[in-house]
């Protein structure tokens, strides 16, 4: 049997067997160029359907090569996650502090 320990701030935390696979599990889809719905769902957190809504919608990029199955690119995920950021309060007032600061 083995064992998997993390060190989370100066804390022990022995890992389940099914913390240990799903660890493993997001490790090697990391690390995969195309990825499956079931693996996209993992990937971003998702549900299987909230993913096929959003593909229908194609509000997501994907590929689909047979016409059926369903394949997303990790690089083009990691890309769409960043445009759907959203600006902290923080940073928009700082921003306007600036440009006002600029025009005088």
């Amino acid at each position: 049997m083995v064992l998997f320990i993390t060190v989370v701030h100066s804390h022990m935390k022995f890992l389940q067997p099914e913390e240990i696979e799903k660890t493993t599990s997001q490790a090697s889809i990391r690390n995969k160029e195309f990825l499956t719905l079931e693996e996209t769902a993992t990937f971003l957190g998702f549900s299987k359907s909230h993913l096929y809504k959003l593909t229908s919608k194609r509000l997501i990029p994907f590929y689909q090569p047979s016409g059926r199955k369903i394949l997303f690119r990790t690089s083009e995920l990691d890309a769409w996650i960043s445009l759907t950021k959203r600006v902290a309060l923080h940073d928009i007032e700082g921003e306007l502090v600036m440009n006002n600061n600029n025009k005088r």
